[in-house]
C-alpha cells in the first residue's frame, strides 16, 4: 500500500509540474503580445515614456505568470496537494515586485533628465537589487 501512495504523490507533483509550465509557456506568449502592443503604443511617445516602458516589458511576463500560477493553485487545490506551485509563487512574485518597482522608479526618474543619466543609475541598481534578492532566496 505505501508503494501506490508513493507513486499517487509523483503523479501528482508531476501534474503540478505540468500545470507550471504549460503557465510559463501562456505567460510567455501573452507577455509577448502584450509587448509588441506596447512597442507600438510607445514608438509615437515621448522619450520618457519608452525609457519606463523598457521596465513594464520585463515586469510583464513574471506579472502575467504570477497571476496565472496563483490562478492555477487555487482552481486546483480542492483536488491535488499544490505545494509546489505555492513554492514557484515565491520567486515569481519576488521577481514581479523587484521589476514593477523598477518601472515606477524609472518613470519618477526620467522626468527631467536624459535617458543616459536615469538609465545607467537604474540599471545598475536593478542588477544589484535582483541579485541581492536571488542570493537571499536561495
Amino acid at each position: 500500500m505505501p508503494a501506490s501512495r508513493a507513486i499517487s504523490a509523483s503523479r501528482k507533483s508531476i501534474w503540478q509540474v505540468a500545470v507550471l509550465f504549460g503557465l510559463l509557456t501562456v505567460a510567455w506568449w501573452c507577455a509577448r503580445l502584450l509587448r509588441k502592443q506596447l512597442d507600438v503604443r510607445c514608438q509615437s511617445r515621448f522619450e520618457a515614456v519608452r525609457f519606463g516602458a523598457e521596465s513594464l516589458n520585463k515586469a510583464l511576463f513574471p506579472l502575467l505568470d504570477t497571476i496565472f500560477v496563483t490562478i492555477a493553485q487555487l482552481a486546483l487545490s480542492p483536488f491535488i496537494c499544490t505545494a509546489f506551485l505555492r513554492l514557484a509563487l515565491v520567486p515569481l512574485c519576488g521577481i514581479t515586485v523587484i521589476y514593477m518597482m523598477f518601472y515606477v522608479a524609472r518613470r519618477v526618474f526620467s522626468r527631467g533628465r536624459t535617458e543616459h543619466e536615469a538609465g545607467a543609475l537604474l540599471y545598475l541598481f536593478e542588477k544589484l537589487v535582483t541579485v541581492i534578492v536571488w542570493i537571499v532566496m536561495l
